[in-house]
């Protein structure tokens, strides 16, 4: 089975909102993550077939495919990864910009607006994590192919086994590389925060996005500060259990 294909955890708040959280759009920033995987794969189809291709190539032809270099592909994958993960950073904007929107007006809800360009930070951050995600996925995918080499089933494989073989581990590590799409979301709500810091008078840790809150994370839920730097660092959470699954973000309050 495809990883893509697996149900993933976390996938509904798991208690009611609540303060300044009434004016998150909670269900559209779920959708978002929900469709993360599928996102990343689409963007990345293309390279990863020409990978894989080239990858079975070379194991059938008896060429030592190395897992610690990564030649295949991964400026490709980079590319193909830069705008959707851009596009993860500006969604954090929108989303830090359309609440404070509501808030302003004693909404809960409101349309979302047409994103605005990110930050030269943020693009930055954008870009390097494509480079990093792109290695990642040339890297699961080498793998496979490099274990591939060694198998005893390697010589009865066809190549369109050994290419189907090596596209679901790099689906194995668009799915990891997904959980990255959160720590750009932020950045992007931090970076809008930033620019509107005259007309935030609080932040708040939330932990609402994640049924599955551990401890750490739970502790920390409603924590308040009116340091935005000091808030930029609280989420994703760099204790949470769950790793780099951390939902948490933080919610800015508008100045009354």
């Amino acid at each position: 089975m495809s990883a893509l294909t697996r149900k993933t955890r976390g996938r509904a708040p798991r208690r009611s909102p609540r303060g300044v959280e009434v004016h998150m759009d909670t269900e559209k920033m779920l959708a978002v993550y929900k469709a993360a995987p599928a996102t990343l794969a689409q963007a990345t189809h293309t390279e990863r077939i020409l990978m894989a291709a080239d990858l079975a190539r070379s194991v059938l032809a008896g060429r030592t495919v190395d897992p610690a270099k990564v030649p295949y592909g991964q400026e490709a994958l980079t590319e193909a990864l830069r705008a959707p993960l851009t596009r993860y950073v500006q969604i954090g904007r929108q989303q830090v910009a359309d609440e404070l929107a509501r808030q302003a007006k004693g909404r809960n809800l409101a349309e979302k607006r047409l994103p605005r360009s990110a930050s030269a930070r943020a693009l930055t951050a954008a870009s390097t994590s494509a480079e990093v995600s792109a290695a990642a996925i040339a890297t699961r995918m080498q793998s496979a192919a490099a274990m591939a080499s060694v198998s005893r089933r390697a010589a009865s494989l066809t190549q369109p086994e050994l290419e189907q073989t090596i596209m679901d581990a790099g689906d194995e590590a668009v799915l990891r590389v997904s959980c990255s799409v959160h720590d750009l979301v932020s950045l992007g709500r931090a970076d809008e925060a930033a620019t509107r810091q005259s007309d935030i008078a609080n932040c708040v840790y939330s932990a609402i996005l994640d049924s599955a809150t551990c401890d750490e994370c739970e502790a920390m839920d409603g924590q308040e500060t009116t340091d935005l730097a000091e808030a930029e660092g609280w989420a994703p959470s760099p204790n949470c259990a769950g790793l780099d699954r951390c939902r948490c973000l933080v919610v800015y309050e508008l100045a009354q």
